[in-house]
């Protein structure tokens, strides 16, 4: 996969993504790296991943009306993105989730989210908005409206 498919990929659900050469010594070993990051254009996801490693990432199910993918970034590692009103999202899956679909990762989600205990946001995680919006999706997700 190069990186205009990616691009491609995320533009089809209406998010913009940067494409990052991740290089040095432990490039290779530490594997791929997503995140939400902002930009003076507003939000975006970034993908770091080693120039020889772009083979490995894949996109098991696109689906725009959903404006959510599903996405294998190696060995493994699934990755829900998409948008919400809130703003993007990137919810790796847990490990040997049956995913195959963004429908069969969101329940999978649902299951893992009943599971969690109640978190406590302090007024420190709320002023850096992370922590708090990570409660606020586990509970959306527990109440069925991703």
């Amino acid at each position: 996969m190069n990186a205009r498919t990616i691009k491609d990929n995320f533009w089809r659900i209406g998010a913009r993504v940067m494409v990052e050469a991740r290089r040095g010594p432990l490039a290779l070993d530490s594997g791929p790296c997503l995140d939400v990051s902002r930009d003076e254009r507003g939000e975006l996801f970034r993908l770091a991943v080693h120039p020889l490693r772009m083979h490995a990432v894949e996109f098991l199910d696109v689906r725009p009306g959903q404006q959510r993918l599903l996405m294998n970034l190696g060995e493994g590692d699934l990755f829900l993105c998409g948008r919400d009103p809130m703003g993007l999202l990137a919810i790796r899956l847990p490990e040997g989730a049956p995913a195959h679909s963004v429908r069969a990762a969101v329940e999978s989600l649902d299951s893992q989210a009943l599971a969690l205990p109640p978190m406590e946001v302090s007024g420190q995680e709320r002023r850096f908005n992370r922590p708090a919006r990570l409660h606020r999706e586990l509970s959306k997700l527990s109440s069925g409206s991703w």
